[in-house]
């Protein structure tokens, strides 16, 4: 009767924890800046050819990431184009047979709901060694996500002119500057994370006495985001000499975006020697609201262009995103809401320095190759929230090069190829600090009639990532279609 009155009164204490434990993964895991480092290439003929910019001529979508570029328009120009997004997210879990606990694989992958108890009862009076952990839900460790999204992606104009003698060109225009589209889950969350190499792997207990024994939070996280930040300005460019020009650009950045995470409970374990129960709770976390961002974003280059070759670069000085939110917080248990509390606070991140660095090659009069380079040196990335502050991304500087080829002279045929790092790196990375790392490839086509030029873009990305524990290793991949078409017209 006493092992019985113990054992509630630490199951008790266990419910009541995890409750503390669900509040505070709320407050601190919570969604912040994620999806600001997926920037956009708004121009077609760019995302075509890998997204270049340095080398590609009379295009004025191209002003906020090579401004200098404005010079080679042949007259006023106007852009407009979309894109349509398809994205799959996915994660496949596989989880390892653990010595003394030879249930808890079955159960992390949902297959304990076909095993019948045992036969025969070893302990008296039974313990939780005598029967079968099984979940409490319908949650399956694996899950795919698919969403797809038509989106404006810019509308610009541009124009040359001449004052004293000096050659000039401006352009204004708004597009889409971010896409902060995220979601990621995660069915079978445990806390301490027993399998983690970083944080170190449980130590078992030296006995099967529950005041010996360790617990082990069970439960199902989701976060997701649903928006984008608009970018809308002006750029000038002028002409030092016949073959170097220098641009300058501003963009007023503004966004909102949908927020919504949750943590729900799956269960408590109470892992002894060697054997563990599974106890039941009822205690979910939700937490919904919006977030609107704000910056404003400089970039400055200079171009040198003769007939057969292009250099340039482009500098953007330091950036800070500040972001403004809402939330509510809502804490439910056995079905009634036990708590609800409003935020608005607000954070933000300060970006460092980036650049460009880019070539073009005519290797005849209608084939070009270009190539640039994007440092992108994000590990000095700054977050503040009130007093805090932190260095969450790793660097993930990006190689482009891309061919246009011009078989007649109303049709062009482009390709490209890119690398893309993340600004995060997997669990149990074997070497910390390295980011995540894929490849992408783009093609395209453009047709002209007359003052009329229609251009058609499609990339492919697929990122895949394994997030490793002593306990299991989770498979990661997001696989991203876009297809971009623009249109654009010119006034000679």
């Amino acid at each position: 009767m006493k092992k019985i009155f113990l054992i509630y009164i630490y199951n008790l204490i266990s419910i009541l924890s995890f409750q503390l434990f669900a509040v505070a993964q709320i407050y601190n895991n919570s969604l912040t800046m994620q999806g600001l480092d997926n920037t956009n290439q708004v121009s077609v003929v760019a995302r075509a050819m890998g997204g270049v910019t340095m080398a590609i001529t009379n295009d004025p979508s191209t002003m906020f990431s090579n401004p200098a570029g404005l010079q080679t328009l042949e007259g006023i120009k106007i852009s407009v184009s979309g894109l349509n997004h398809s994205k799959t997210d996915e994660q496949t879990q596989q989880w390892f047979p653990l010595l003394y606990y030879s249930n808890f694989s079955l159960l992390m992958q949902g297959l304990t709901r076909n095993i019948p108890d045992p036969d025969t009862i070893r302990n008296f009076p039974p313990n939780a060694g005598d029967s079968v952990q099984r979940p409490f839900d319908n949650y399956e460790p694996n899950w795919k996500y698919s969403n797809n999204k038509r989106l404006p992606l810019q509308f610009t104009i541009g124009a040359p002119f001449s004052v004293g003698g000096i050659k000039l060109s401006a352009g204004i225009g708004l597009i889409q500057y971010a896409n902060l589209n995220y979601y990621y889950e995660n069915n079978n969350v445990l806390s301490p994370d027993i399998g983690s190499f970083r944080s170190g792997v449980i130590i078992l207990p030296t006995n099967n006495n529950i005041e010996n024994s360790k617990l082990v939070y069970w439960y199902r996280t989701v976060r997701q985001r649903r928006g984008a930040i608009t970018g809308y300005g002006g750029a000038i460019s002028v002409a030092l000499s016949e073959k170097i020009s220098l641009g300058l650009s501003t963009l007023l950045l503004n966004g909102e975006t949908d927020d919504s995470e949750s943590i729900i409970g799956r269960g408590v374990l109470r892992m002894f020697r060697d054997y563990f129960g599974l106890y039941k709770y009822q205690y979910d976390t939700t937490k919904t609201g919006t977030s609107k961002f704000r910056g404003i974003e400089h970039t400055i280059s200079l171009n040198y262009r003769s007939p057969n070759i292009s250099l340039g670069f482009a500098l953007k000085p330091p950036l800070t995103i500040r972001r403004n939110f809402s939330s509510i917080v809502r804490v439910d248990t056995v079905g009634v809401l036990m708590n609800s509390q409003t935020i608005n606070a607000s954070d933000k991140i300060k970006l460092p320095w980036r650049g460009t660095l880019g070539m073009g090659l005519a290797l005849r009069k209608n084939f070009t190759v270009a190539v640039d380079y994007e440092l992108l040196a994000y590990s000095s990335v700054i977050y503040s929230k009130d007093t805090i502050t932190s260095k969450p991304w790793l660097d993930c500087s990006r190689f482009k090069i891309g061919v246009e080829f011009f078989p007649i002279h109303q049709l062009a045929l482009r390709v490209g190829f890119f690398t893309r790092a993340e600004v995060f790196e997997p669990e149990g990375n074997y070497n910390p600090g390295e980011p995540i790392t894929s490849a992408g490839y783009s093609g395209g086509l453009g047709y002209g009639i007359k003052n009329i030029q229609f251009n058609f873009t499609y990339e492919y990305l697929k990122i895949r990532y394994e997030d490793k524990w002593a306990t299991n290793v989770n498979f990661n991949s997001n696989i991203n279609h876009k297809l971009i078409i623009g249109v654009s017209y010119s006034l000679h």
